[in-house]
């Protein structure tokens, strides 16, 4: 591929952590390789990629706040992500759940955004096998696409997912922590017995999965086939509101575990708020309730986890500034802009390099895929890499 390689360097112009793009050839060849780059290394960093497949598993486990960001050319949504990340391991094969995630987010403030996270392996029974294994806290996943068959997202820790596409057939959304999917696309492959949802609490536990203005559609799952969940532990907690539910979804929306052996209904939470589509009608659910309120982001992501309120610099935000913990980068190397300044980066509440004037040269690339600017040398807080 043929591409500007360009990463951020320090603005020593401008105090510290200011920092502006630059140019260099030396680049790792995998995902992997940034990750283990930044071993010694503290402090917020960012990982941009170039477009490609990248045929590897992930370990990340940093110790400060870490953004990987895929190129994409509508880096405001899923659906034109050049970066994928792809494997076929299930967990019979790698050891365990987590072992067979393309994908294993350890570590606190992991940020992904527009990557394409595939895991292909197996369609038959007692195959699980991950996209993505979410076991830290303060996770953040935006413009995603996750995608397998059975396990496709593990949420263990506690994580958001904003603006995502989450593709499986059994128990695709599950695990024992605290999520929020906000604005995602929930397809449903076709299966004999399809089931969106596992989550698993402990007695007594605070922990739940919230999907809230989302779309549930059908990926090749037929008509009245789809369960919303079924409880993995006898106290999960499962909340759909304010969701479009396609007739995929049967009108019983809820099913036991194991039916009628080991059905864990006694103590589970499943509840839905002014869903509406044609799988919405709750007149024949034969398990859960109907909220008289939403439920607030809080109240999942929130006070259980010792975080009051969810902190703005959790996301990655639309517009020209988007925010990190401790750094905010405007334009962020989208390479949609022909302005120079729109690639400067601050760190929150710090000076920026705010014009053009601060830069040395460069000119913003015919491709357009990132701008190729130059400035003076400096401490490195973002790698990119390319294939």
């Amino acid at each position: 591929m043929n591409y500007k390689e360009s990463f951020v360097t320090g603005c020593s112009n401008y105090g510290k952590n200011s920092i502006l793009v630059d140019v260099t050839a030396i680049l790792p060849s995998t995902i992997a390789g940034a990750v283990s780059a930044l071993k010694g290394l503290t402090g917020p960093q960012t990982i941009f990629v170039y477009p490609g497949t990248y045929s590897e598993q992930l370990r990340i486990n940093y110790p400060d706040s870490l953004s990987l960001q895929g190129y994409s050319a509508n880096p405001a949504s899923a659906e034109r992500n050049e970066v994928t990340v792809r494997v076929a391991i299930g967990a019979a094969q790698a050891g365990s759940n987590a072992k067979s995630a393309a994908i294993w987010a350890q570590s606190t403030g992991i940020r992904i955004s527009n990557f394409n996270v595939i895991n292909s392996f197996g369609t038959g029974t007692d195959t699980q096998a991950l996209a993505l294994a979410s076991t830290g806290q303060k996770q953040v996943f935006k413009y995603c696409t996750f995608s397998s068959f059975q396990d496709t997202v593990q949420v263990s820790g506690v994580s958001y997912f904003y603006g995502c596409r989450i593709e499986g057939a059994v128990d695709f959304i599950f695990g024992p922590g605290s999520a929020w999917f906000e604005s995602v696309v929930v397809a449903i492959k076709a299966s004999p017995t399809p089931v969106i949802t596992a989550q698993k609490n402990s007695p007594g536990g605070h922990t739940s999965i919230v999907i809230n203005k989302s779309q549930v559609i059908s990926a090749g799952a037929k008509p009245d086939s789809a369960y919303l969940g079924r409880p993995w532990s006898e106290d999960a907690t499962v909340v759909f509101q304010s969701c479009s539910l396609g007739d995929v979804i049967k009108p019983e929306g809820w099913r036991a575990w194991n039916p009628p052996s080991d059905p864990r209904t006694a103590h589970a939470t499943f509840q839905e708020y002014k869903n509406f589509g044609a799988g919405a009608n709750t007149s024949a659910r034969q398990i859960g309730t109907q909220r008289s309120s939403p439920v607030d982001i809080a109240d999942v992501l929130g006070s259980t986890r010792s975080l009051r309120v969810v902190a703005p610099e959790w996301f990655v935000q639309e517009g020209p500034q988007a925010f990190y913990k401790g750094i905010s980068l405007l334009g962020f190397m989208r390479g949609l802009s022909e302005q120079f300044s729109d690639a400067a980066v601050r760190q929150e509440g710090g000076p920026a390099c705010p014009d053009s004037s601060n830069f040395a040269g460069g000119t913003i690339g015919s491709d357009r895929r990132a701008g190729p600017l130059v400035g003076p040398a400096g401490l490195s807080n973002q790698f990119t890499i390319k294939m």
